[in-house]
């Protein structure tokens, strides 16, 4: 069972092995940008138990995770110049989005579900600067952060995100598919801090964090600073490549049953040391 780590009011690295045998470049770089650590797709997230939403009606959430049950196969462009590549992957996956919540109207805790569908996009560049012997030499040098958007078009958008903590100590994103060096780390222990930017008068805003590996996952909700800007913090646990999320969703979405799923959630790695 998915062990879930809860603040005070608070929710496979699979590293790609160098390998020496006789495939083509294009399907090396298939196969490293679907088994790097720093480009796992797989969904985790959710807050099981942060209290009590301020509710005019309907449901007062507890909390909410998504429950992936398929997804189709990634669609991966490929553009090699001469010892460079930049190579993207896109995929759609779908499942349910649980949301545990007390309904007035059973008088109890109950399991919410609505089904949901999200578009993931990433981007990485690969320079041909390693062994030989290994891959062709291939290496990933930069990647962006991983991109997962709702097939219903989010009304709630991230319009950018700052992170403060790690190395280098604070990193700005104007947008997910902006590309930045592998290599970012931050120390076991240590804090991240997102501050997060949205024109939405009435989000909810959400804050993850987890190893790729493993199945510790922290979250807290993100508080609202002055309008339009929401922060949120959390300690770095685990080891191997972290991942740091902001998610954002509508009000209605968790609230409202009957309104249907919509989300953005933006990814950010690094390596914890």
């Amino acid at each position: 069972m998915k062990k879930i780590l809860f603040l005070p009011i608070a929710g496979l690295v699979l590293a790609g092995c160098g390998v020496k045998t006789e495939e083509s470049d294009e399907e090396i770089l298939r196969r490293l940008i679907t088994t790097s650590g720093w480009t796992n797709t797989s969904q985790k997230g959710g807050i099981e138990s942060h209290g009590f939403f301020p509710m005019e009606d309907t449901i007062t959430p507890y909390g909410w995770y998504r429950q992936e049950t398929g997804r189709d196969n990634p669609v991966i462009n490929i553009y090699i110049v001469g010892d460079s590549a930049y190579v993207d992957l896109s995929v759609n996956i779908w499942g349910n989005f649980h949301i545990i919540a007390y309904n007035p109207d059973s008088g109890g805790i109950r399991d919410h579900i609505k089904p949901y569908r999200d578009s993931c996009y990433l981007a990485a560049i690969f320079k041909r600067i390693g062994d030989e012997e290994q891959d062709r030499g291939w290496v990933m040098t930069d990647v962006t952060n991983i991109n997962f958007r709702s097939s219903n078009e989010p009304s709630v958008k991230l319009d950018s995100l700052m992170i403060i903590g790690g190395n280098p100590d604070s990193i700005m994103l104007y947008s997910p598919d902006t590309l930045m060096p592998v290599g970012r780390w931050v120390a076991k222990g240590d804090s991240l801090k997102a501050i997060a930017y949205t024109d939405d008068p009435n989000p909810v805003l959400a804050v993850y964090g987890f190893p790729v590996e493993g199945d510790t996952v922290v979250a807290r909700l993100m508080t609202q600073v002055q309008p339009g800007v929401y922060e949120g913090s959390l300690p770095v646990v685990g080891s191997g490549i972290y991942y740091f999320a902001v998610d954002a969703y509508p009000w209605q979405v968790l609230n409202i049953l009957e309104a249907d799923y919509e989300s953005q959630l933006w990814i950010t790695q690094f390596e914890i040391k």
